[in-house]
């Protein structure tokens, strides 16, 4: 999180330093394009799915089992699962709609960066932790997000604020508790994950000066895929286990209160930050410098 901060405040300095000589905020604000650099951070509590089951043990394939519904429910009704999403991430974007004297302005916003991913799977009737991982930062990252504006008056307006984004790859720090190593057993495991995630927020907006108020509800929705395979392997014999679990999960809501502040701390340099609150947490701050 420090290192977030300090990036963040070079970043701010820099931009501050580079906008001395630019001209009025009316001039230059989003005219062309803009870059920046943001953070999100994302909590939610989620809930199995779908999961299939296939095993291979010494050679013999024993074939796949896909859970019903009735068994997925059944988990999940004793099961608390946890993902936690950190974000860092370039931006770039560009106006699609801002002319003079028109009441509309839309402008689109490409980020690309790294993401940190920990899921937790606890286990309400053992009382134990079933699995946690971690991937770290070194998760691709990329997203794609318009802000559509309709201004009733210089302070007065609506935002709807749609956002996508999409994280993959591959997690190596794991513990699992739920498949423990056999005697005279050695293990590998190989966990690839992916993540997608869509929020949409209709915002009613009031600025006065420099400063943007955003309040209004929100609506969000989240898949995450893991293909986790385990090998052991026998080692007197060389005989082979190979279990792989391949699970999607959801978020156990979808619904969120939303505020957000847009500061334009001098001419050309605009600070955001947007928050959704519900049963799941949504925070996403950043910089622009606008060209």
């Amino acid at each position: 999180m420090k290192n977030i901060l300090l990036l963040i405040f070079v970043m701010t300095l820099f931009m501050q330093v580079r906008s001395q000589d630019q001209k009025t905020d009316q001039e230059i604000r989003g005219e062309k394009f803009f870059i920046g650099l943001s953070y999100s951070y994302m909590s939610f509590d989620m809930k199995l799915k779908a999961l299939s089951l296939h095993s291979v043990w010494a050679g013999q394939d024993l074939g796949t089992r896909d859970l019903s519904t009735e068994e997925i429910d059944d988990i999940n009704s004793f099961t608390e699962r946890t993902t936690t999403v950190n974000t860092i991430c370039l931006e770039a974007g560009i106006p699609l709609l801002n002319k003079p004297n028109s009441k509309w302005r839309i402008d689109g916003t490409l980020t690309l960066g790294i993401a940190q991913i920990e899921k937790s799977t606890y286990n309400k009737n053992a009382e134990t932790e079933e699995s946690n991982s971690n991937s770290g930062f070194n998760l691709p990252c990329f997203g794609l997000g318009f802000n559509i504006v309709y201004q009733f008056n210089p302070k007065w307006g609506l935002l709807l604020k749609p956002f996508f984004s999409a994280a993959k790859g591959s997690i190596s720090k794991i513990t699992d508790n739920s498949n423990p190593v056999p005697e005279n057993f050695t293990q590998t495991v190989d966990y690839k994950y992916s993540t997608y995630y869509e929020h949409v927020s209709l915002l009613g907006s009031f600025s006065a000066g420099k400063i943007s108020l955003y309040a209004g509800p929100g609506f969000y929705w989240i898949n995450s895929n893991h293909e986790y395979t385990i090998v052991q392997t026998n080692m007197s014999n060389g005989n082979i286990i190979r279990e792989e679990v391949n699970s999607k999960g959801i978020a156990r809501s979808c619904f969120d209160g939303n505020i957000a502040l847009e500061w334009n701390i001098t001419s050309p340099l605009t600070f955001y930050a947007h928050v959704g609150i519900g049963n799941d947490i949504f925070i996403n701050t950043g910089i622009h410098y606008n060209f």
